[in-house]
């Protein structure tokens, strides 16, 4: 399975039932098994408690995970213990799922489950310092961080008293929708259209 794979896997959980959690919070989880293996999504933002999240930007620390999104942390802690019990190979998501994705990523590292792989499509940043990276560096975690054109959501949180960050390199796709940033590069039938032209242009 490629990046189109998991981008597109990352568009359907926002429709499909969630396995663990409730659908009418910001922590809900779609458990699958795919040619990689097992697999966990995570929907992103679609609901009031979501956006709630979202903006919860204050600092949690988190002990072996750094100092991170206390928005995600809290939403993740409230379906751990179904989370915890699974060794998933891949993990993914789309903005607030993205968020989830990585954070959950670090857990099940540090849980001694490292997944392989964690597709995170236009997160928002989630921590402070490299603890998450380095983790990621340590279990030899492949991560894949994107942002399609201008897209606002993956450079926010901009706070000038927090040095917020990306746990991964961020791979970029170029073309935009508006030469400023923007919602609208960030929904996903945008992403999966800019995932295809990359990986048609990777052929060349």
């Amino acid at each position: 399975m490629n990046l189109l794979d998991y981008a597109i896997l990352a568009n359907e959980a926002y429709a499909t039932k969630p396995t663990i959690g409730d659908e009418k919070t910001s922590a809900r989880a779609v458990v699958s098994i795919v040619a990689d293996g097992t697999a966990i999504g995570f929907p992103g933002t679609n609901n009031g408690r979501c956006l709630e999240t979202d903006i919860d930007a204050l600092i949690h620390d988190s002990g072996a995970l750094g100092r991170v999104h206390r928005g995600t942390a809290v939403a993740l802690e409230s379906i751990w213990d179904d989370l915890s019990k699974l060794t998933p190979d891949i993990i993914y998501g789309h903005s607030l799922g993205g968020m989830l994705a990585l954070l959950c990523a670090a857990c099940l590292c540090v849980s001694g489950k490292p997944p392989k792989a964690v597709y995170a499509f236009e997160p928002a940043k989630i921590t402070v310092d490299g603890k998450i990276k380095a983790i990621f560096v340590q279990y030899g975690v492949k991560v894949v961080i994107t942002r399609n054109g201008n897209d606002a959501i993956p450079i926010m949180p901009e706070l000038l008293f927090e040095n917020w960050q990306h746990p991964g390199d961020v791979l970029h796709f170029p073309k935009a929708i508006l030469p400023f940033p923007n919602v609208e590069d960030h929904m996903m039938d945008k992403v999966i259209e800019a995932v295809k032209e990359y990986l048609e242009s990777m052929k060349g």
